[in-house]
Parts: C-alpha cells; sequence; structure tokens
C-alpha cells in the first residue's frame, strides 16, 4: 500500500511547479500519518501512553500547517465515538475498552491547541479562506485512493496477490500521467516573483501586500543568507487603521509591492489595503515603477502586482 500511494503520488505532476517553494504539506502529513500509526496501536493496545504520543504528533501537524486539521478532527472523532460505545468497531481487533485515557488526552490535547487557534484567528486569514473556500489539499486523497485498491484487491483476490494487483496499477497511473502536459494548466506561477525582487533589490526595507507574500518572502529569503532585507506583511504587521504615513517613516521602507485583488477571490481586508495603499504611496513620495502581469489557475494573463520606489 505505501508502494502504491508513492506511485500515485510521484503519478501527481501537476505538483512539480510546488518542489521550488516551502511547501509545508509534506512535514504535516509525515506527522500526520504517524499521529496516525499511534491512534491505531491506542485503539487495538488501549494504552495511554500511544494515545499521548498520538496527540503530540498530531499537534506538531497543525503547528506545521493548519489544513491538517481536518484529519485530525476525523481521527479525534472515530476515537470518541469508540471508546463510547466500543461495541461498534466492527473491524475484531481492538481492545475491549479502546482508547483509554480519551478524556484526558482530548483535553490535554486541545489546551496545547489554543495558541494556535488564537494566532489563525488573528493573523491566519489566509488559511481560514483556503478553509472556508475548500480547495483539493492532495496528498490526503492518495492515502484513500491507496486504501481503497487494498480493499477492492482484497476482495477479489489472496491478500498475497494485494501487492501483485495494486503495485501495476500505481504504475500505469505515473506513466499515463507522464504522458500528459500539465504544464500551461498547472504549473505556472500566479507571478514572476523573482522579477519582482530584482525591481527592488537595491532597497532593504520591503513592504508586500497581498496573500502571494510567502512566495515572495521565499523568493528573498533564498538569496539573502545575510538576511539584509526586511519584510514586512501588509494586512499582519500594517493594521488597515495604521497612519500609513507613520509606518512607513518609523520603518524605513523603501519599496512596496501591492498585489492587485482579482473579482471574486480576495479577502476583505486584503481588498481594502490594496484600497489604501494604492490611493496614499504617490502622496507619500512613492511612484510606481511596473506592474507585473500574471495569472491564476484557469485565469487569463490580468495586471496583478504593482511595484512603488520611494523616490530620494
Amino acid at each position: 500500500m505505501a508502494i502504491t500511494a508513492n506511485l500515485i503520488l510521484l503519478a501527481l505532476t501537476c505538483r512539480i511547479g510546488a518542489i521550488q517553494e516551502v511547501w509545508l504539506d509534506v512535514p504535516t502529513m509525515a506527522w500526520a500519518i504517524w499521529g496516525l500509526y499511534f491512534w491505531d496501536l491506542w485503539r487495538t493496545e488501549s494504552r495511554i501512553t500511544h494515545g499521548v504520543v498520538f496527540a503530540i504528533c498530531s499537534l506538531c501537524a497543525l503547528y506545521t500547517y493548519q489544513l491538517s486539521l481536518f484529519l485530525i478532527v476525523a481521527m479525534f472523532a472515530v476515537a470518541g465515538f469508540l471508546w463510547r460505545w466500543p461495541k461498534a468497531d466492527f473491524s475484531h481487533s481492538s481492545a475491549r475498552e479502546p482508547f483509554a485515557g480519551y478524556l484526558r488526552i482530548a483535553l490535554g490535547f486541545f489546551v496545547l491547541l489554543l495558541p494556535l487557534v488564537i494566532f489563525t484567528l488573528l493573523l491566519g486569514q489566509d488559511q481560514l479562506k483556503v478553509a472556508a473556500g475548500g480547495q483539493v489539499i492532495v496528498i490526503p486523497s492518495v492515502l484513500w485512493v491507496a486504501e481503497f485498491l487494498g480493499w477492492l484487491t482484497g476482495r477479489i483476490a489472496p491478500r498475497s496477490w494485494q501487492a501483485v494487483l495494486c503495485i501495476p496499477i500505481g504504475c500505469l497511473v505515473l506513466i499515463e500521467s507522464g504522458t500528459r502536459d500539465y504544464s500551461k494548466r498547472f504549473i505556472t506561477e500566479p507571478v514572476d516573483m523573482q522579477r519582482a525582487f530584482e525591481l527592488v533589490k537595491e532597497r532593504k526595507n520591503l513592504l508586500y501586500s497581498g496573500t502571494f507574500d510567502a512566495r515572495f518572502i521565499f523568493t528573498v529569503r533564498s538569496q539573502d543568507p545575510s538576511r539584509s532585507f526586511r519584510i514586512f506583511r501588509g494586512t499582519v504587521q500594517l493594521n488597515e487603521k495604521d497612519d500609513l504615513a507613520v509606518f512607513l517613516e518609523k520603518n524605513k521602507i523603501d519599496a512596496v509591492l501591492v498585489q492587485r485583488s482579482q473579482e471574486g477571490k480576495a479577502v476583505a481586508v486584503h481588498q481594502r489595503m490594496e484600497n489604501k495603499l494604492t490611493d496614499q504611496l504617490p502622496g507619500l513620495g512613492f511612484s510606481k515603477i511596473q506592474t507585473l502581469l500574471g495569472t491564476e489557475i484557469g485565469d487569463s494573463v490580468v495586471p496583478m502586482l504593482d511595484v512603488y520606489i520611494k523616490q530620494k
């Protein structure tokens, strides 16, 4: 099953373009898989130590990337259900009373999770938008596909033949994927962040306002080992009610990058920040030197990033 899952994952060529970025799905899924392993031990052996390790792995997954919440909530929900009604477990492999110490472990887990909840509510508006709007988060579905293949082959062939059937299926998916050109559909950077950095690299105090700020920060940091650039994030370090002139002067901002909002896709707070910067920057000594074009999946190429430089 592990081999099959990896073959299917390799077939997802739409993710090749993201390899250059900080892609947190991979480490968070590693923590989640370890959590799932100890969750199963907690179920079958009903030792509280296994439950504690499961909770720790789940916390590490969540603190790495919040979108692992969906898998972890499901595991806690199933554990609570089977702890309350153990006879509902039809696998015939669980302990008489599975998930020992469930209430204590769940309480400790949610107490330790509180800082992340507060942080996300205050500063993680982008993550909340993703969770509310719904995106395809790909890697977990690979596990479900592999598990389904295992279940299916288990019904039509002896267990010893599962690998013989499943691995070739994964290979076929990989080969079929390799014959397709996904570059135009998926492997497209919204904006050329390297080009954006080239325009402002002579300046040291940068402000980026928009939803692609992580891409820009990673581009800068990957070429700035001495950490000579100071990068500020709009809507995070700059509140929409703050006096813009005071903020720019206090932090000696000499370049500003403002992402243009696409209709129906922008968080309201980003839209308001964009309007504020666009209206006020020209009157505060900043000149727009270039507008970079960009596109999101399925969209046409549009003006997407305005670059402002402070006049000397």
